[in-house]
Protein backbone atom coordinates (compact mmCIF):
# COMPACT_ATOMS: atom_id res chain seq x y z
CA UNK A 1 0.00 0.00 0.00
CA UNK A 2 0.58 3.42 -0.53
CA UNK A 3 -1.28 6.10 -3.01
CA UNK A 4 -2.70 7.76 -0.29
CA UNK A 5 -5.54 10.52 -1.65
CA UNK A 6 -7.61 12.97 0.49
CA UNK A 7 -10.97 13.59 -0.66
CA UNK A 8 -13.12 16.54 0.05
CA UNK A 9 -11.32 16.82 3.44
CA UNK A 10 -12.93 19.61 6.11
CA UNK A 11 -12.92 20.21 9.63
CA UNK A 12 -14.61 22.79 11.75
CA UNK A 13 -13.40 24.23 15.11
CA UNK A 14 -16.82 26.52 16.31
CA UNK A 15 -16.89 28.53 13.90
CA UNK A 16 -13.54 28.72 12.38
CA UNK A 17 -12.63 26.22 9.38
CA UNK A 18 -9.41 24.60 9.79
CA UNK A 19 -9.83 22.85 6.68
CA UNK A 20 -12.50 23.20 3.80
CA UNK A 21 -12.32 20.94 1.40
CA UNK A 22 -8.97 19.95 0.61
CA UNK A 23 -8.01 17.05 -2.02
CA UNK A 24 -4.75 15.96 -3.35
CA UNK A 25 -3.40 12.68 -4.21
CA UNK A 26 0.41 11.71 -2.89
CA UNK A 27 1.34 8.69 -5.85
CA UNK A 28 3.33 5.56 -4.61
CA UNK A 29 6.58 6.27 -3.73
CA UNK A 30 6.56 10.02 -3.63
CA UNK A 31 6.87 11.84 -0.33
CA UNK A 32 4.44 14.51 1.40
CA UNK A 33 5.64 17.77 3.27
CA UNK A 34 3.05 19.83 4.46
CA UNK A 35 3.83 23.49 4.85
CA UNK A 36 2.45 26.57 5.80
CA UNK A 37 1.50 29.28 8.10
CA UNK A 38 0.34 28.85 11.86
CA UNK A 39 -3.11 28.26 11.54
CA UNK A 40 -3.68 27.15 8.03
CA UNK A 41 -4.73 23.36 8.70
CA UNK A 42 -1.06 21.25 8.33
CA UNK A 43 -1.17 19.52 12.02
CA UNK A 44 -5.71 19.05 11.33
CA UNK A 45 -4.33 17.21 7.65
CA UNK A 46 -1.63 15.02 8.86
CA UNK A 47 -3.45 14.01 12.21
CA UNK A 48 -6.10 12.68 9.52
CA UNK A 49 -3.40 10.79 7.42
CA UNK A 50 -2.12 8.94 10.52
CA UNK A 51 -5.66 8.37 11.48
CA UNK A 52 -5.01 10.17 14.84
CA UNK A 53 -8.36 11.59 14.13
CA UNK A 54 -11.46 10.29 11.99
CA UNK A 55 -12.33 13.22 9.14
CA UNK A 56 -15.56 14.78 10.08
CA UNK A 57 -16.44 15.01 6.11
CA UNK A 58 -14.43 13.86 3.42
CA UNK A 59 -12.62 10.69 3.19
CA UNK A 60 -8.94 9.37 3.24
CA UNK A 61 -7.74 6.41 1.99
CA UNK A 62 -4.59 4.18 0.76
CA UNK A 63 -4.69 2.42 -2.44
CA UNK A 64 -9.17 3.25 -2.47
CA UNK A 65 -8.98 1.93 0.83
CA UNK A 66 -11.18 4.23 3.57
CA UNK A 67 -8.28 4.51 6.31
CA UNK A 68 -11.48 3.85 8.88
CA UNK A 69 -11.80 0.54 7.63
CA UNK A 70 -8.13 -0.37 7.78
CA UNK A 71 -6.15 -2.22 10.79
CA UNK A 72 -4.30 -0.03 12.87
CA UNK A 73 -1.38 -2.25 11.90
CA UNK A 74 -1.60 -1.94 8.35
CA UNK A 75 -1.91 1.86 8.45
CA UNK A 76 1.31 2.18 10.73
CA UNK A 77 3.17 0.04 8.60
CA UNK A 78 1.89 2.47 5.37
CA UNK A 79 2.23 5.85 7.10
CA UNK A 80 5.22 7.53 8.57
CA UNK A 81 5.03 11.05 10.65
CA UNK A 82 8.11 13.36 11.43
CA UNK A 83 7.24 15.65 13.72
CA UNK A 84 8.54 19.38 13.96
CA UNK A 85 10.04 18.44 16.80
CA UNK A 86 10.98 14.54 16.43
CA UNK A 87 11.86 12.48 19.43
CA UNK A 88 12.85 9.59 18.50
Amino acid sequence: MSAAMVDHLAKQYGDLAAVDDVSFEVPDGQLLAVLGPNGAGKTTIIQRLARFYDPDQGRVTLDGHDLRDLAFATLRRSVALVAQEPAL
